[in-house]
């Protein structure tokens, strides 16, 4: 009898947990997969910043190789850039590339920024990245910058948090000339 009654409240007693621990489940689960969904969209957002700024370097990389651009090998250089940022979509992706021209001016060390050429799309002009190049500027040189942008909708927080803007910029000197020019036919512009 003994025997039988201490099964008994046994029995009872496993059953008594089993239903604290489907409590104690239904109340945390939700929190975990809260968690699981924001490293989800964490991640993603951190592989599309890792491809903003590799688009952003090949962009500046293919177009300072050159000594003149012409409207085929800029559209070449964008492919490029739109490429490095596969699988992912390319509707919130938008460039800004800048040659620039760093012309001498009239006491030794000054200079005066020419814009040589510019080419956007899907994002806003900005002066920043030309005020941010000054400390690279030498007179009588040019640089070529390139800013990619990108706008990451969360796929599960988009409740929660806002889209995620991310912009990356990267900096060149021309290889073959020290500014980057552009021709337009047999006209060639921005000449160091």
């Amino acid at each position: 009898m003994m025997r039988t009654r201490l099964f008994s409240e046994a029995r009872q007693w496993k059953a008594s947990q089993s239903g604290v621990a489907a409590t104690e489940f239904a109340l945390v689960f939700p929190f975990l997969l809260l968690f699981l969904m924001g490293v989800y969209d964490f991640g993603q957002a951190f592989v599309i910043n890792q491809k903003t700024i590799t688009a952003s370097q090949i962009m500046a990389d293919l177009t300072a190789r050159n000594v003149a651009v012409s409207q085929d090998l800029i559209e070449d250089v964008i492919d490029a850039g739109s490429q490095a940022m596969r699988p992912y979509s390319l509707q919130p992706y938008g460039y800004d590339i800048i040659s620039l021209s760093y012309e001498p001016g009239e006491d030794d060390g000054e200079y005066e920024t020419v814009v040589c050429w510019r080419r956007t799309a899907n994002m806003e002009e900005s002066d920043l990245p030309i005020d941010n190049a000054e400390p690279l500027a030498e007179p009588g040189e040019g640089l070529v910058i390139v800013t990619v942008g990108y706008e990451y909708k969360p796929a599960f927080g988009a409740r929660i948090m806002n889209n995620i803007i991310m912009r990356e910029r990267a900096f060149a000197r021309g290889r073959r000339t020290p500014v980057v020019s552009f021709q337009n036919g047999t006209d060639i512009g921005c000449e160091a």
